[in-house]
This record gives structure tokens, C-alpha cells and sequence, in this order.
């Protein structure tokens, strides 16, 4: 659990977060880094306190090993003390588990993997997953002569099976609703137990939701993606030396296609997540992005880097500025001094007037709008 400076996890107790039978565990994979770290003390300082599990996960020696990652945030100020200097708000410390993934395949490599897939005809809007079949031209030089010019192995299928492998063994009764969520995502808890509530989802039945992308085979794909704990349980079931479909089993590559491919050989097939307006509540890619951009009438005219994501049958009919929910699940690319300043915005607290120049004017017009179940 995420943990204050007095032993009890944020969101139980004298929190106002409500308390709902949708239980939200937060798995986030990242990499034992600087530049990482400063963004997990950022989602500690912000969305993070939301979750009822909140963790880490890093490539490590050591299966399971783990330590706390501790942050200190400051309550809201009371009316009494607005106007005066900082002094007057409470310290809180919060953290949260890091916790050590071993992966088998190489970790630097000359080259990048490649991951190739056969793409059939569509069937009813939907691309029946084939076999993926991977291919790569990298070298393991871990331990040689050429690791100074190595690369890390894009081998996230691996640690991501292995991590929800390793979460379904030990944390399976923790959570109703189990979410990957990237480090450069802000998340709203809140927003998704409303949003499975409203959908009449339950978590022992398998969902597995977010933004689909129908470019190579069914899959959630993005900033996050989220799962009931039956879908969990069949996910973690099936892969590594589980696996009797190669679907779900172990490759190079980002997980997204394995994951997608793995589910649906298990009866699990991916699901958008919209508002009742049509509106997405996943981004997959920057929120400017989303709120400028239109596709063309004609699909070929299509930017090679878009294709994938305006093509392939997307059901998406809100774009613009009514592209996205006033209440999302899950805004991508947003750096650690973007978090601290939604949630600033969203909570309430400390000065507005330094937001400028951290958002284009028209993200600024869209996130005033957002009604983010934030409490303090």
C-alpha cells in the first residue's frame, strides 16, 4: 500500500477519498534510473496517493527484492492559514513499494528487437491476432568489450508477464481493478472505479479496457491499461512457462501485442473506453495531440506516424477540442512538473499563476474543465 509518515495507507481513515468495493492497484513499470526515480516521487506527490496499491517495478537481480521509494507532500492549507507563507502546512509522507523484476534475456544490445506480426483481413472491426514472430539482429554485450555502445534490450513483454506473474501470486486479493500505468501517465483512480461502476463492470468477470488500436491484432495500447481480476488471473495463468499458445508466449519486444494476442486466445477481447458522449478517457498520445488534431477524409493522406492510430477502423467520433472526457482516466506524456501542477490545479492548492508555459493554451482550457474526483 502507499504508506504516510505515520503507518497508514493514504485513502483509508481520515482521507476523503471514497471507499468503494472497486479496490485500484497501480503496477508501474520503470527502470532503476535519475531521470526515473524523479518521476516516481512525482507520482507520489500526486495521483499515486489515489491508489489503493500503488508499486514499482525495476529489472533486478534479485526476484522480489524490494525497498520503499519515499516522498513528502503537504496537506491542503486550512482557510485560517491561506495567504500565509508555507510553514503553516502540515508535512505528509507518503511511499511506496520498489520491487525488483529478474528478467533472463540479455538487458544491452548492440541493435533494437524487432517485432514483426502478419496482419489478416478484419473481421467485424476486428483483427483476428496471429502468431507474432520475433525477430531481432541483437547481440548480448551485458558482459563484453561493447557494452559502452549498448543499448538497453526492449525485452517489456518479458518483464511485464513476469510482473504480473509475480503480482498475481502475491497480491491477487489486493485489488478489484489491475492497472499498468507508464511513468510519464497522470492517472485518475477515482474516474476509473466511477467509470467501471457506470459500466456495471465486475472485477470477476474479464475486462480488459483502455484505447484500442486495431493496427496489429486486438490490443490496449497507450498510457495505461487496465484489468479486471479475472482477466488478471487468466493473463498471469497462461504466460511464460504456462504458455500452450505462442500468442502468450515469452518474445522480444513491447508488451502490447503479446498481451492483446495472449487475451484473446483466452476469450478476453479488449474493449474502448468512452464516455457517454463518445469522448476518449485512455490518451495514448499527448494531450495537444489529442485536442488538435482531425483526421483527414481521406485515410491516405495520413502521416506515416499516425497511421496507426486514425486507421484500422477506429470507432473514435469526437476529435479536436471535444476529443477527450471531462472526466479521463488517463492522460500520456505528461512530464513531473506537468503532474505537480494538474494536481495543483485539481486539488486546489498552492499558485496557479506558475502553470504558464508548462501547457499550450488550449490543454489549459481542457484541463479546467476536468473533474478529476481529487481529494484531500
Amino acid at each position: 500500500y502507499i504508506m504516510s509518515g505515520i503507518g497508514l495507507p493514504i485513502g483509508s481513515g481520515g482521507s476523503s477519498i471514497k471507499n468503494t468495493r472497486h479496490r485500484v492497484y497501480c503496477m508501474v513499470p520503470t527502470m532503476d534510473s535519475d531521470s526515473e526515480k524523479a518521476k516516481w516521487t512525482a507520482i507520489l506527490e500526486t495521483w499515486g496517493r489515489h491508489c489503493d496499491v500503488l508499486r514499482f517495478f525495476v529489472d533486478g537481480d534479485e526476484q522480489g527484492a524490494w525497498y520503499y521509494w519515499n516522498a513528502t507532500v503537504r496537506a491542503a492549507p486550512s482557510s485560517s492559514s491561506l495567504g500565509d507563507n508555507d510553514d503553516n502546512e502540515k508535512a505528509t509522507h507518503v511511499r511506496a513499494k520498489v520491487i525488483q523484476i529478474r528478467t533472463l534475456r540479455p538487458r544491452l544490445c548492440e541493435s533494437k528487437p524487432i517485432v514483426a506480426f502478419s496482419l489478416p483481413k478484419a473481421k467485424n472491426n476486428l483483427r483476428e491476432p496471429q502468431t507474432v514472430r520475433a525477430k531481432t539482429a541483437s547481440v548480448d554485450v551485458s558482459h563484453g568489450a561493447d557494452k559502452a555502445k549498448a543499448k538497453p534490450c526492449r525485452n517489456i513483454w518479458e518483464k511485464v508477464w513476469r510482473t504480473w506473474q509475480y503480482v498475481d501470486e502475491h497480491d491477487a486479493d489486493e485489488a478489484d481493478w489491475y492497472v499498468k500505468v507508464d511513468t510519464d501517465t497522470f492517472f485518475f483512480p477515482q474516474n476509473l472505479r466511477d467509470y467501471v461502476a457506470s459500466m456495471r463492470y465486475q472485477p470477476s468477470d474479464p475486462y480488459y479496457f483502455g484505447h484500442q488500436l486495431r493496427h496489429a491484432g486486438p490490443m490496449i495500447a497507450g498510457s495505461s491499461s487496465a484489468f479486471s481480476r479475472e482477466a488478471l488471473r487468466r493473463l498471469a495463468a497462461s504466460t511464460g512457462s504456462n504458455a500452450t499458445d505462442k500468442r502468450c508466449a515469452d518474445g522480444h519486444g513491447v508488451e502490447e501485442p503479446f498481451v492483446g494476442g495472449c487475451l484473446y486466445s483466452k476469450g478476453v477481447v479488449p474493449r474502448d473506453a468512452f464516455d457517454e458522449r463518445g469522448r476518449e478517457k485512455f490518451m495514448v498520445l499527448s494531450l495537444g495531440e489529442h485536442l488538435t488534431m482531425v483526421p483527414p477524409k481521406n485515410i491516405s493522406l495520413v502521416r506515416k506516424d499516425y497511421e496507426w492510430y486514425f486507421g484500422f477502423g477506429n470507432p473514435q467520433t469526437n476529435w479536436g477540442k471535444d476529443c477527450c472526457s471531462d472526466r479521463p482516466i488517463a492522460l500520456h506524456r505528461i512530464q513531473p512538473d506537468q503532474m505537480r501542477a494538474m494536481y495543483s490545479l485539481f486539488t486546489q492548492q498552492g499558485n496557479h499563476s506558475d502553470d504558464r508555459g508548462k501547457f499550450m493554451d488550449v490543454e489549459r482550457e481542457y484541463l479546467s474543465t476536468v473533474k478529476s474526483g481529487f481529494s484531500i
